[in-house]
């Protein structure tokens, strides 16, 4: 009895025991679930890849100083930038680059240069047309933009490099869309039907009349919608194909009766019962 009044005593002692090692036991196998998860699926797959969150992570954080240098220059407060469009962007340029890789795009050094200078005919960025102005002509400097790639390339300050090198990388992976996308362009065919009626579609004009009128105003004892004549259209026109039945279901209601006999019944069979008893005569010897 003194041992009962002690496990009495100590109960509440037992049952924080038993349920942090229950506690420890669900958190543990929760872990193992998640990480389980996450080591097989990550955050999403493309290509039947796993997507390095630290490069989106990286493509997040240049889109918020992207965002709050802009601001800044236009004397404005930063807005909060929305992951989910850096998201979709992320996976669109994982996607590109892998069918660019696999068609062999690139740029070259000298194909960069006349791409971000404007030579050999490629037009002016508009970004760097608008940022890098001279001040007497008003139209783009080609010296004034050599002279800040020159400055940040030979900055002591890493963050200034690392400015360079994220821009470098942007219109590097630019060009290579804008060469894929020409590609694609390229592989478009309109044929002559296709053309035709893309013209009639914007061009063609026709003029119509028509007579309108109300089924209000139609009354109900003009119809004759006789069982009969229901039936006759219903055979004549039971296999076109509009009235085609594409899925056969049919609804099925039932209810059961439960049948107990009444006290009376049950008093007026054991009376019948005893009196069929009484008709049989057992002879003993």
């Amino acid at each position: 009895m003194a041992i009962i009044g002690k496990i009495r005593e100590k109960s509440w002692l037992i049952l924080i025991i038993v349920g942090g090692a229950l506690l420890a036991f669900i958190l543990t196998d929760y872990q193992k679930m998640t990480d389980a998860t996450e080591l097989k699926y990550g955050y999403g797959t493309v290509y039947g890849e796993k997507v390095d969150m630290e490069e989106f992570n990286k493509t997040v954080a240049i889109a918020e100083e992207n965002a709050q240098r802009n601001a800044q220059q236009q004397g404005q407060q930063p807005q909060p930038v929305d992951q989910d469009a850096v998201w979709t962007s992320f996976v669109d340029k994982l996607v590109l680059d892998k069918q660019m890789d696999l068609l062999g795009i690139n740029v070259g050094d000298s194909e960069f240069d006349s791409y971000l200078f404007g030579r050999d005919g490629f037009p002016v960025l508009p970004e760097l047309a608008q940022g890098f102005t001279d001040s007497l002509t008003g139209m783009f400097n080609e010296k004034l933009l050599q002279s800040r790639i020159e400055e940040m390339e030979s900055s002591d300050d890493p963050e200034v490099q690392k400015q360079w090198e994220e821009s470098k990388e942007y219109y590097i992976s630019k060009r290579r869309q804008e060469k894929y996308f020409a590609i694609v362009n390229q592989g478009l065919y309109v044929t002559n039907l296709e053309a035709k009626n893309e013209y009639l579609a914007q061009k063609e004009v026709k003029s119509i009349s028509y007579v309108f009128k109300r089924y209000s105003d139609i009354k109900d004892e003009d119809i004759d919608a006789s069982e009969s004549k229901l039936r006759a259209y219903f055979e004549e026109h039971k296999n076109d194909k509009k009235y085609e039945n594409k899925i056969s279901s049919r609804e099925i209601k039932f209810f059961d009766v439960f049948i107990e006999p009444s006290k009376e019944d049950s008093v007026k069979f054991d009376e019948m019962m005893t009196d069929l008893k009484k008709g049989f005569h057992i002879d003993k010897k």
